[in-house]
């Protein structure tokens, strides 16, 4: 259980970046532009075994930081790519779903170009992230679990605070 979760939170310091190789602490978009504040979901995403506060809390050597920024290099670049045209596809998709027009069996084509799509981007994401977790001795794994846990916690709490703020309460009960 505890690998899930360092993956979980790899994912989600890695998720949005696959699309951007940003510089540390960089906000990130789609698009490539920065976001505007109003549209910042939380903390920036950054490469965080180049981020000094991280590395000191994980204890990063400078070969592991390294070693990890190679691995990053040397997939950005593919996922990035795919992440893009995985971005046309599915305008591609919504167009034709919106048009009401096409046949269910084209439909299902590109849904199925989309997915497979989709799964390739993930799979490469998470062998990405494995080999980067390989680096991290046992110590550093469960820092990363520290971590993770403490931005799952900050992420709830506002996100709670956001539903507090919109008037829409328990988050179960929004329907």
């Amino acid at each position: 259980m505890s690998r899930h979760f360092l993956m979980v939170f790899l994912v989600a310091f890695l998720g949005s970046t696959g699309a951007n190789a940003a510089p540390p602490c960089e906000p990130q978009r789609g698009d490539g532009r920065k976001p505007d504040a109003a549209q910042e979901e939380g903390p920036p995403r950054w490469k965080w075994w180049l981020h000094p506060e991280t590395r000191k809390e994980l204890r990063l050597t400078d070969q592991q930081s390294k070693k990890i920024n190679e691995v990053w290099e040397s997939t950005a670049p593919k996922l990035r790519e795919k992440w893009h045209e995985l971005e046309k596809l599915e305008d591609g998709l919504a167009a034709t779903i919106k048009a009401y027009s096409a046949d269910q069996s084209i439909v299902a084509q590109q849904v199925e170009k989309v997915e497979k799509l989709r799964a390739e981007n993930n799979a490469t994401r998470t062998v990405m992230i494995y080999r980067m977790q390989l680096l991290l001795n046992p110590e550093q794994r469960v820092k990363v679990d520290e971590m993770r846990a403490r931005m799952d916690a900050e992420r709830k709490k506002r996100q709670d605070e956001e539903r507090k703020r919109q008037g829409r309460g328990d988050k179960n009960n929004n329907y």
